[in-house]
């Protein structure tokens, strides 16, 4: 079964943060994580806003966000995970996640950004 790479979801999430339940999903993760940070101090808010609200993949790589973040590459793979299956989680309305839901999540994705792509072109 071809599973889509996480890298691949967040550059979907980031071109469609126009769209209002792509918005709202990411706002949901970030407020999950910003109560994890204030209990534990993580730097969840800070990963998170390099990847979705800077855009990390426009001008860096994964690599640039580990040694910038100090924070080693499975740390931070598996965080990505965890944003990701969250974002999924409420964008799909779920209750837990699977390797199948991801999929549904990176096809309904897909769809929205050559929707997108294609009304631009239209204008």
């Amino acid at each position: 079964m071809f599973l889509p790479q996480i890298k691949s979801i967040e550059k979907h999430i980031i071109n469609n943060l126009n769209n209002p339940k792509v918005h709202a999903s990411l706002v949901y993760v970030f407020n999950h994580f910003a109560d994890e940070d204030l209990l534990h101090n993580y730097g969840h808010t800070k990963i998170l806003t390099a990847i979705y609200l800077n855009n990390l993949y426009k001008h860096k790589s994964v690599r640039y966000l580990c040694i910038h973040l100090n924070i080693d590459n499975k740390t931070l793979l598996h965080y990505r995970k965890l944003y990701v299956s969250l974002f999924a989680k409420h964008y799909l309305n779920l209750s837990t996640i699977s390797n199948i839901d991801l999929l549904r999540l990176f096809k309904e994705l897909t769809e929205l950004s050559y929707n997108s792509v294609d009304t631009k072109n239209l204008r």
